[in-house]
């Protein structure tokens, strides 16, 4: 049954006392139980008014202090399971007596969902001297902005074969999905070897036997670069084969200039981002049983890849405006908190 208003109460409470009628026909007038009418006639004649006192939503399975040391017991390790939170919250408190779904709940209540975690690292030290992270990205793009935009070349290499698959597919309900494959193809990686700046790319190979070397590198540059590209920023990872003087004095020697890429900070190489929309499509192949196959592939990938895909890399790369500030907005998944006894 609805809630009446408080005019309606007084009405039905005056009704009775003024015309003294029997109370089971005032409750059949005014469509209420005889014992709420009862309870109402009983409350006015001592407080002179019906308003309701509405009560505080108050959660009493769980106190407060509960509900902090749940959660500080997430934020030193996340990757705790509700079942293994419950353990945990039964050996602090003993007559702790709610099941894992009920803690779930609480935890969700308390905005902590749960996502799909990820992994950065960036050490202390380097070659045991000490260093920061905002002191090294500082002197990164003090570098960069030295150069317009349209004057920076990125260039790397990423590992590509059949075997990519996407995460994620769509198969009938209780059954697994799984591709199967039966040519022994799928166990190879080749090395694909990409330079592009903020419109195109700039040159590729791909090697069918061996890794990265520095002798493939220069011929890479050589052939790409060095040729067509003057005056421009060239910015290579860290690794054996790019980080030598082979390099350096062969950049240099070219009119060109060179930037390494900070350590452990995949956003300061645009290419990354470039890699992960190849990869993307590459995935979307089927039964690719050859070199050949692959191949083809590839460059079908890298076409499909837009002018403004390029373009939007390097924006979010490397040209930063200060004076602009990011304001997240709030989550309309976020929650009003409760309140606990």
């Amino acid at each position: 049954m609805t809630h009446k208003s408080e005019d309606y109460k007084i009405s039905a409470v005056k009704y009775y006392l003024k015309n003294k009628d029997n109370i089971r026909k005032t409750c059949k007038i005014f469509d209420c139980k005889k014992s709420t009418l009862q309870r109402w006639i009983q409350r006015y004649n001592s407080t002179k008014n019906l308003t309701r006192r509405n009560r505080k939503p108050l959660s009493y399975k769980i106190s407060k202090p509960q509900v902090n040391a749940a959660l500080d017991l997430l934020k030193q390790n996340e990757q705790l399971t509700m079942n293994e939170l419950l353990v945990d919250m039964k050996n602090k408190y003993p007559t702790f007596n709610i099941t894992s779904q009920h803690l779930g709940q609480i935890v969700r209540d308390n905005n902590k969902t749960r996502k799909r975690t990820r992994h950065e690292h960036f050490p202390k030290e380097r070659y045991k001297k000490p260093i920061d992270k905002q002191t090294e990205l500082d002197k990164f793009y003090s570098k960069v902005k030295q150069f317009p935009i349209n004057k920076i070349i990125c260039l790397d290499e990423t590992s590509v074969g059949s075997a990519l698959k996407p995460t994620y597919s769509r198969c009938n309900l209780g059954r697994r999905c799984i591709i199967k494959t039966t040519s022994q193809f799928v166990f190879r990686k080749f090395t694909l070897l990409v330079a592009i700046s903020n419109s195109k790319w700039v040159g590729k190979e791909m090697y069918e036997k061996g890794g990265m070397t520095k002798e493939r590198l220069l011929e890479f540059l050589e052939k790409h670069i060095f040729p067509k590209y003057k005056n421009h920023l060239i910015i290579l990872d860290n690794a054996g084969s790019h980080n030598n003087e082979l390099i350096k004095n062969a950049i240099i020697k070219s009119g060109n200039d060179y930037l390494f890429c900070i350590p452990y900070t995949p956003k300061t190489d645009a290419i990354e981002e470039y890699f992960n929309q190849v990869k993307t499509y590459l995935k979307k192949n089927r039964n690719v049983e050859n070199y050949q196959q692959l191949e083809n592939n590839v460059n079908k990938a890298i076409e499909k890849v837009k002018p403004e895909n390029y373009r939007n890399y390097f924006e979010h790369a490397y040209n930063l405006k200060e004076v602009i500030k990011l304001h997240r907005k709030s989550s309309t998944r976020k929650r009003k908190l409760k309140n606990y006894k």
